[in-house]
């Protein structure tokens, strides 16, 4: 797992890390300042109110590369084969 993405697992939970990643993994995306956080917006869509604030609050204002994480997708795989 990348820096940025413990980084964003730090500030959002492990539930809600999915759910960006599945969304942005791979793409540049501008992250709102917290006070321009809309109830309309796609992170709290998608991440809930209370984690896209933590996520804007923290990286907000600005943009963020959200790296694609290869290294669990692989190990989720494997454990679906095995499991199988």
């Amino acid at each position: 797992m990348s820096a940025v993405i413990r980084e964003i697992e730090s500030v959002i939970g492990k539930e809600s890390l999915p759910l960006l990643l599945t969304r942005y993994a791979g793409q540049r995306v501008y992250i709102p300042s917290p006070e321009n956080l809309q109830n309309s917006h796609d992170l709290v869509t998608f991440l809930g109110r209370e984690s896209a604030e933590k996520f804007c609050a923290h990286f907000g204002g600005g943009t963020l590369h959200v790296p694609m994480n290869n290294a669990a997708k692989i190990v989720s795989r494997n454990h679906a084969i095995i499991k199988d």
